[in-house]
């Protein structure tokens, strides 16, 4: 493995996470791990997320013998995605939700209350403008 590996993965714990999570989802080409995006922890308690990418090389049988591949670290890129899209849907003069997420919130719910009995849709409706504004104060 390589220097940088050891460095950034420090201890035994996060070294044996950082060969089981691949493992695990690559030979049971498990759906699970969409785009082949993992988060493994980092020292000091941080997550970090990475791009795996890999070459399996299998047995006559199809069986997968060996994984060959690397990580790329993708954390900032991620982060940067979830920022923008925050503030995609928050108005920057409110600090509330701007209407097209407004809209897509209530959808959603439309949609889960079809499915599932949970609270009613005022009731929601009410609980997300709430949240919207505490993100406001905040």
């Amino acid at each position: 493995m390589h220097d940088k590996f050891y460095e950034i993965f420090n201890t035994k714990e996060s070294i044996n996470e950082v060969i089981a999570k691949p493992k695990h989802a690559l030979s049971s080409h498990n759906t699970y791990w969409p785009d082949n995006i993992i988060s493994l922890p980092l020292p000091e308690g941080k997550m970090g997320t990475f791009k795996a990418i890999n070459s399996s090389i299998c047995d006559h049988r199809g069986k997968t013998e060996y994984i060959i591949g690397k990580l790329i670290d993708v954390s900032e890129e991620v982060a940067e995605k979830k920022e923008l899209l925050v503030k995609s849907q928050i108005d920057e003069l409110t600090g509330l939700y701007n209407a097209a997420t407004i809209k897509e919130l209530i959808v959603e719910r439309i949609e889960k209350k079809k499915t599932t009995m949970q609270m009613p849709l005022y009731s929601w409706i009410v609980t997300v403008l709430k949240a919207s504004m505490i993100h406001t104060v905040i």
